[in-house]
């Protein structure tokens, strides 16, 4: 993970092409101190973000030019499919990506015995909110949501929700 000041800050793509930046402090209750990793991290603005109060950062991207992208700005992020590509072991998971991949990524992640940690899944589209809710009847955790605006734009402004989810409770509950 490269230091904070190592990180080029400025955001690579706009709303609604990327969740919203002030994500990252509504989530800083999770992230802080951890070693984090994104699903999905596409050019990296969140990561980025997120860098600021998490222990490391590291993510994967489908998309060669996000990639390529993201670590020319100082992130650790790889190109791959997160089905196919080794993901490595993470204190926190997030992930703001394709809605439908949502089971099969949490059941690939629960279903390792080493992780003892948390998954954050984003929504902000009607589809994806009632995706992530039947994953919390499924998986337990809990769905909050955080106000946000940046920019008057289509998608650039509204509530965001995400789900969290704790390995720990859900193996035990």
């Amino acid at each position: 993970m490269k230091k904070e000041n190592t990180i080029d800050m400025k955001p690579r793509k706009k709303m609604p092409r990327r969740a919203p930046l002030a994500l990252a402090q509504e989530l800083k209750e999770y992230i802080e101190g951890k070693d984090l990793f994104e699903l999905g991290a596409d050019s990296g603005d969140l990561l980025a973000e997120m860098s600021r109060y998490a222990k490391s950062v590291r993510g994967i991207t489908i998309e060669f030019p996000d990639a390529k992208n993201s670590r020319e700005r100082g992130l650790d992020v790889v190109h791959g499919d997160y089905f196919t590509h080794s993901i490595p072991l993470a204190e926190v998971y997030y992930a703001y990506a394709n809605f439908r991949h949502y089971p099969r990524m949490l059941s690939m992640l629960m279903s390792n015995p080493d992780f003892n940690g948390t998954v954050i899944l984003s929504a902000q589209l009607k589809d994806e909110v009632k995706k992530i809710k039947e994953l919390q009847h499924t998986y337990g955790g809990s769905i909050h949501t955080m106000d946000y605006n940046e920019g008057s734009a289509h998608r650039c402004n509204g509530t965001w929700y995400y789900l969290v989810i704790s390995a720990s409770d859900w193996r035990n509950g």
